[in-house]
């Protein structure tokens, strides 16, 4: 006696009952067999599907059935190789934090001279702003800029020499030129002009006015041609230091 599907009781004969089930499986291939008749093989899994969740977990689903949300952070955090950034030599390091992103910032110092008190800091050289005497190339090369250590200046009227200027030649073939040294300070320590008369007429004088030492009048002059001076700052006055 059995019931069948629809609810009904009824008898059947013995040998339509199911008296032994199994299943075997190989890989991913499910095979059942009733009553010694095997059945045809189906999948077992049909579709798996991984994601992440809103929490960014992983979640597995197998038949479009969702597994348990696994979180992953602590098992990857753990396994994962570090990086440790540190102050180097005449470099530092700061990070910004920002949710998950860590952002680095590695800093050079810009270098500078020693003074009277402090000693040189190694770090980044770049050229002088105005009028600089070192060139850096656009390969980092350094080389001397003559044309600023160097730099000629003629002049046919009177003139205040320039911070760039070197040589300057005075020609006064047609009238007197009168050149003006700059006020000597420790800003301009060590700076040298060459002053010279550049031209053949002995009636015209070539002069120069400015606080030079040896010279109460504060002006040197002359009209013989093609001679001069080299003078030097001493960081408070000029110094002759050639006559030619």
């Amino acid at each position: 006696m059995i019931t069948n599907a629809s609810g009904t009781v009824e008898w059947t004969d013995k040998d339509d009952l199911i008296t032994g089930v199994s299943n075997t499986s190989a890989g991913n291939t499910l095979t059942t067999t009733v009553n010694g008749t095997t059945g045809t093989a189906v999948d077992i899994i049909n579709t798996n599907v991984l994601s992440l969740n809103t929490d960014n977990e992983l979640v597995s689903t197998v038949n479009g059935v969702a597994s348990v949300a696994l979180n992953l952070k602590d098992a990857v955090q753990q396994e994962q190789k570090t990086t440790t950034l540190i102050d180097g030599t005449n470099t530092t390091v700061q990070k910004t934090v920002t949710a998950n992103n860590t952002e680095w910032q590695v800093n050079v110092a810009t270098a500078k001279g020693a003074d009277g008190t402090n000693p040189a800091i190694l770090g980044v050289v770049k050229e002088a702003a105005a009028n600089p005497t070192v060139l850096v190339s656009q390969t980092g090369e350094l080389a001397v800029n003559n044309e600023v250590m160097n730099g000629i200046k003629v002049v046919a009227v009177d003139y205040n020499a320039a911070a760039n200027d070197a040589i300057i030649l005075g020609n006064a073939n047609t009238s007197n030129v009168t050149i003006t040294l700059p006020v000597a300070s420790p800003t301009n320590k060590g700076k040298k002009y060459t002053i010279k008369k550049e031209d053949a007429n002995e009636d015209g004088y070539v002069n120069v006015i400015g606080t030079i030492v040896g010279v109460p009048s504060g002006e040197l002059y002359t009209a013989v041609p093609y001679t001069g001076w080299d003078l030097v700052s001493d960081g408070t006055a000029w110094r002759i230091v050639n006559k030619f």
